[in-house]
């Protein structure tokens, strides 16, 4: 009895940790626009949630090459980030740029509901994001930017 208590608790202590994200979803348009290409994720030396999101999307089908950096702002500003919108890591999908903990559930939506975006940003570093530990309050505002300027939210 208390092994199974210890297992349980140890359970949810990683999902904890993990972040309470789903892993294994099925996301049609999104492998479909990747068609098995490679996302590359830029990231700074020393940042272990930026791995932690990189798991995820493997976990969810994607090839990813992580890229260490040392001065990621620079990156930011030639792609035409807005500071605003910036968060931890940014990683290129191709024809557009995920900056931040996303969720592949909003990337999804985005992409099915043909919106025009070169960028989707979830600003810092929430808790309960992907990638992320702590739990989730409250729904996540995902913005879509065209040319540095917000064109939609998507709330999950």
């Amino acid at each position: 009895m208390v092994g199974n208590i210890k297992v349980l608790l140890g359970l949810a202590l990683l999902l904890l940790l993990v972040g309470c994200t789903s892993v294994g979803e099925d996301y049609p348009n999104l492998k479909k626009y990747l068609n098995g290409r490679e996302v590359i994720l830029y990231k700074s030396n020393f940042c272990g949630c930026c791995e932690a999101y990189a798991s995820y999307l493997e976990e969810n089908g994607i090839r990813v090459k992580v890229v260490s950096m040392e001065n990621l702002e620079e990156l930011k500003n030639r792609i035409g980030i807005p500071m605003t919108y910036w968060s931890c890591h940014t990683v290129d999908f191709g024809d557009f740029i995920v900056e931040g903990h996303v969720p592949l559930r909003a990337i999804e939506i985005a992409l099915r509901e043909n919106i025009d975006f070169d960028v989707i940003a979830l600003p810092g570093m929430p808790a309960g994001s992907p990638g992320m530990g702590g739990v989730k309050q409250g729904k996540f505002e995902i913005s879509l930017l065209k040319n540095g300027e917000a064109v939609d939210n998507i709330l999950i």
